[in-house]
């Protein structure tokens, strides 16, 4: 109790990400306690945020749920209404992490067209007062551009790892309700698929989230 009193004195206590602030947000520095924590000893549960409510599995299989019931109560004849269901359940936040990887790509192209600026200034004989403001100019838009590109290719990378993650307790809990609900001469698959649906095969869907925009930013990378 007195090593947990001193850690909660220091501000090494664990809380919601969203309790901090917006830089802090912005930058990930309410991990800070947490990683200074495990850098003194080995963390525990109790040393660990708590979850967020929209990461709750009862969340966002009720999520999931809800559109699978949505989409049976308007006669949906869709051949693949778990995949329709998967977007409209997820499919928003999956787009802003796509916006947030486009500007971090922007960010990319834009630091060697700076850098290539800067070298022009630098190799022109001579110099003035309007070619050092341009080469100041285009130094700060140089870090600027460069921080934002790390900003934005890390919330990428965290959104939809989060979206991988919520899409695999979703269809778990989904699947799970659904086999509570079926009786044993229901049941169509043998135990051993069914915990593969359960377990691997949600799993491969999670690990696929984090891939799906390379389909959109891999061409366009290649064509800048």
């Amino acid at each position: 109790m007195f090593a947990l009193s001193i850690i909660a004195a220091h501000g090494l206590a664990p809380r919601r990400p969203d309790d901090a602030g917006p830089f802090a947000r912005a930058t990930f520095g309410s991990l800070n306690p947490t990683l200074k924590l495990g850098y003194s000893r080995p963390l525990q549960q109790r040393d660990l945020p708590p979850l967020r409510q929209e990461d709750s599995s009862r969340l966002v299989t009720a999520r999931l749920d809800d559109e699978l019931f949505a989409l049976a109560a308007t006669g949906c004849a869709d051949r693949e209404p778990v995949g329709r269901a998967l977007w409209r359940s997820f499919g928003a936040e999956f787009s802003r992490a796509g916006l947030l990887k486009l500007a971090s790509d922007a960010c990319q192209l834009a630091t060697p067209l700076l850098l290539k600026r800067i070298i022009g200034l630098l190799e022109k004989p001579g110099g003035d007062a309007a070619a050092l403001r341009a080469g100041m100019l285009a130094s700060s838009l140089l870090l600027l551009t460069s921080s934002a590109q790390a900003l934005c290719l890390r919330h990428y990378l965290v959104r939809v790892s989060t979206t991988g993650l919520r899409v695999r307790a979703a269809l778990t809990g989904a699947l799970y309700r659904k086999l509570l609900r079926l009786s044993p001469a229901a049941q169509l698959a043998s135990s051993g698929e069914l915990v593969n649906l359960v377990g691997a095969d949600a799993q491969r869907i999670a690990d696929l989230i984090p891939y799906l925009h390379a389909l959109w930013f891999a061409p366009l990378q290649v064509a800048a």
